[in-house]
C-alpha cells in the first residue's frame, strides 16, 4: 500500500502590474513543536501583505494522520495512501490570501523532511509535489526525491508560467506527498533546532497590483460660481471609484495621470501634483464637484477629469478621452465691501409674547438688530457688480451676558423689510444663515442692503439678561464684490441702557424652597421666603411690590418683628422672624396689588 503526505496552499491573487524581489513570504521553525495536544503551529515569516485566512497564520494537519510525539518536529506517527484526491484527510495545510491591491507569484518551496527509518530508509520511497489551479486535476512538479534521513527538498516553481501572475480569485493547491512505503512510519517536518533550517518555507512575491480600469468615462464638465479668483467645477461621474481632476491656465491639459501612480491635489491652483508642464492636480477623490480658489481675473482656465479605480500605486486611469471644459474667470472684483450695525434694538424684550415655533412674518417675532450690508463699504468701489451675502454667522458680543442661547432662543430668522430671507433654529451659541442668495440678500453697486434679525424664544429665561449680537464670519458670492474682511467689520449690537434685555414681568406671587412649614411651635420664629414670578415661572428681577403676609384661617395671632409688610427686593423676600401664637391649624397667604396670591 502507498502513503501520502500532503501540503495544500490556496492563494487569492489579481493581476500583478508591478513586481517586487523574490524572497520567502512565508516560513515555518517548529522548534518546541511535538506535543500530541498541539494541532498548528505559528509562523515565524509572514509577509505583511499576506492574509492567513485558517488558524491565524498557523499551518495545520488534516485528520485522517495521527499525531506524533516527536520533539522539534511536526508531523505524524502514520497516514494511509488514498491517492492524491480531494477525499484525502491526510496532509499538512496552509491557506494564503493576497490583501487587497496585491497578488502573489510561486517561486520555491523548500521543505527539511525527517522521520523514523521504516519510513525514509526504505528502498523506493520517494517524495514529490504536485499543484493544481481547480483542486481536482494535479500536474507532477519535477522528479521524485528519493526519501532519506534529513533531506532538504527544494522544489523550484517559478519556471511554471501557471504559478506566475494567477488570474484574480484563482486558487493554488499545492501537494506534497510520498510514495512506496508499505509500513507504517512517522514522517514530517523538522525545527531549526534540529535540522538547521526552517522547516517549510515559501519563496516569491507579494506584489502591489492595479485595479480594474474604468470604462465609462466622466462628463459633462460644467462651471458655477465663476468669480475673479475662484470657480467651482461640475461634471458626471463615469463608472470608477474616483476621478483625479487636472487645470491648465491658458491652453488644453496636455499630460494625463500615470497609472500605479497617486497624486496629491490641492484646491489651491499651482499647488497640488504638476503633471507635466502647467497640468495641475486639483482633486483625486470620489465626488463630482470642487472649488478652486488661488485663480487669476480675466483669464481663460482649461480642465479635465479622467475617472479611475484603486489608489496610489494601485491606481488605474481611464485615460482616454476624458472629460474637458473651459471657464474664464471674471474681471478682478473690489474687496472693500462690509456690514454695518444699523441698530434697531428691542427695549425690555417681552420674551413671553413672542414663543412661536416657526416664525412666518415679522409679527411673529421680536425685531433685536438691523444690519446693512454696504457695497464698498460705504465708498464707490473700482469694480462693476453688487455684493451678494451667502452666508452669515452672528455670535456673542463681549458683553452679552445671556448665558445660554440655545436654551433662550427658539427661531431666529432674517428679514428683508416684511420678506422673510431665512429662518433657523438655533443650535449651539451661534445664529448662523448659509445657503443665501438673490436680491434680498444683495447690496447693489455702491449701494446698500437693510436686513433685521428677528427672534422667538424659549419658555425659560432669565430676567435682565442682555443680548449683544456680533458678526463673527460672512461668505459672498465669488462672482461679485468681496467683503474686506471674513467677519465683514465685525458690526456688534448696542447694549445702551435696557436695548435687547430681556424682560420678566410677575403675575404671581409664589412661596419658595423655604415656606411656611406644615408644623411650628407657638411663640417660636419661623422663615418664609415669597418669590414675584410669571406664567413660566420666572423670577421678576424688577418686581418691587408691597407684599403683606396674612392669617387667613384660625383665631391665633401672625406677627413679624421685621414687620409683614414689606417690599420685593429682586423678585422676592424673606422672613426669619414669622411667629404664631396659638395651637391650632392655620394658613398663611401672601398677597400684593396686581399679583396672585400664595397660600399655604
Amino acid at each position: 500500500m502507498k502513503t501520502f503526505r500532503y501540503i495544500f496552499f490556496a492563494v487569492a491573487v489579481v493581476m500583478m502590474m508591478s513586481v517586487v524581489a523574490w524572497g520567502q513570504i512565508a516560513a515555518w521553525d517548529f522548534t518546541g513543536i511535538g506535543s500530541a495536544t498541539i494541532a498548528s503551529t505559528p509562523a515565524t515569516t509572514f509577509n505583511a501583505n499576506l492574509v492567513a485566512t485558517s488558524n491565524a497564520n498557523h499551518i495545520t494537519r488534516g485528520g485522517g494522520a495521527g499525531w506524533s510525539t516527536a520533539s522539534n518536529s511536526w508531523r505524524t506517527s502514520g497516514f494511509q495512501n488514498n491517492g492524491i484526491s480531494t477525499s484525502n484527510t491526510d496532509y499538512f495545510q496552509i491557506t494564503l490570501t493576497s490583501a487587497a491591491g496585491y497578488s502573489v507569484s510561486l517561486s520555491t518551496i523548500d521543505a527539511k523532511f525527517g522521520g523514523t527509518s521504516t519510513f525514509y530508509a526504505t528502498p523506493g520511497v520517494t517524495s514529490q509535489f504536485a499543484y493544481s489551479l481547480d483542486g481536482t486535476t494535479f500536474t507532477l512538479i519535477g522528479s521524485p526525491v528519493q526519501s532519506t534521513s534529513l533531506t532538504m527538498a527544494q522544489i523550484s516553481l517559478s519556471g511554471i508560467s501557471a504559478l506566475q501572475n494567477v488570474a484574480a480569485g484563482t486558487t493554488i493547491t499545492i501537494r506534497y506527498y510520498a510514495s512506496g512505503q508499505t509500513t507504517t512510519g512517522g514522517w514530517g517536518f523538522l525545527s531549526a533546532a534540529s535540522a538547521g533550517t526552517n522547516g517549510l518555507a515559501i519563496g516569491g512575491t507579494v506584489s502591489a497590483t492595479s485595479a480594474s480600469e474604468p470604462t465609462i468615462q466622466a462628463s459633462n464638465v460644467n462651471f458655477t460660481s465663476v468669480g475673479a479668483n475662484q470657480t467651482t467645477i461640475n461634471w458626471t461621474n463615469g463608472n470608477g471609484a474616483n476621478r483625479i481632476v487636472l487645470i491648465k491656465s491658458g491652453s488644453v491639459v496636455d499630460a494625463s495621470p500615470t497609472d500605479l501612480t497617486g497624486y496629491t491635489a490641492n484646491t489651491i491652483f499651482s499647488s497640488g501634483t504638476q503633471i507635466g508642464a502647467g497640468n495641475y492636480t486639483v482633486y483625486s477623490s470620489s465626488s463630482n464637484s470642487v472649488t478652486i480658489t488661488g485663480l487669476s481675473a480675466s483669464t481663460t482656465y482649461y480642465v479635465a477629469v479622467y475617472e479611475y479605480n484603486g489608489t496610489g500605486s494601485i491606481s488605474n486611469y481611464l485615460l482616454t478621452s476624458p472629460a474637458t471644459g473651459s471657464q474664464t474667470t471674471t474681471a478682478s472684483v473690489s474687496s472693500a465691501s462690509d456690514i454695518a450695525s444699523a441698530n434697531n434694538e428691542t427695549s425690555n424684550i417681552d420674551y413671553a409674547s413672542k414663543q412661536a415655533a416657526s416664525i412666518s412674518a415679522t409679527a411673529d417675532a421680536v425685531k433685536v438688530w438691523s444690519i446693512t450690508i454696504r457695497d464698498g463699504g460705504g465708498s464707490a468701489d473700482g469694480d462693476a457688480f453688487d455684493t451678494e451675502l451667502t452666508g452669515i454667522t452672528i455670535g456673542k458680543g463681549v458683553s452679552n451676558t445671556v448665558t445660554n442661547w440655545t436654551n433662550t432662543i427658539r427661531q431666529a430668522a432674517l428679514f428683508d423689510g416684511s420678506t422673510k430671507v431665512a429662518e433657523v433654529s438655533v443650535v449651539g451659541e451661534n445664529i448662523v444663515f448659509s445657503g443665501l442668495s438673490g436680491a434680498n440678500v444683495s447690496a447693489a453697486d455702491n449701494g446698500s442692503k437693510a436686513l433685521d434679525l428677528y427672534l422667538t424664544f424659549e419658555s425659560a429665561v432669565t430676567d435682565n439678561q442682555q443680548f449683544q449680537f456680533l458678526i463673527t464670519s460672512t461668505t459672498s458670492n465669488p462672482s461679485k464684490s468681496q467683503f474686506a474682511a471674513g467677519d465683514a467689520g465685525a458690526a456688534t449690537s448696542s447694549i445702551s441702557v435696557d436695548a435687547n434685555r430681556i424682560e420678566v414681568t410677575a403675575t404671581k406671587l409664589m412661596y419658595g424652597a423655604n415656606k411656611p412649614p406644615s408644623t411650628v411651635y407657638v411663640g417660636a420664629s419661623f422663615g418664609v421666603v415669597v418669590k414675584s414670578l410669571d406664567a413660566n415661572d420666572n423670577v421678576d428681577l424688577d418686581a418691587v411690590h408691597s407684599i403683606t403676609l396674612t392669617r387667613t384661617t384660625g383665631t391665633g395671632t401672625l406677627s413679624s418683628s421685621t414687620g409683614l409688610t414689606q417690599s420685593l427686593s429682586y423678585g422676592g423676600y424673606t422672613w426669619t422672624d414669622v411667629v404664631y401664637s396659638n395651637v391650632e391649624t392655620f394658613i398663611i397667604t401672601a398677597s400684593a396689588s396686581g399679583l396672585t396670591d400664595a397660600v399655604s
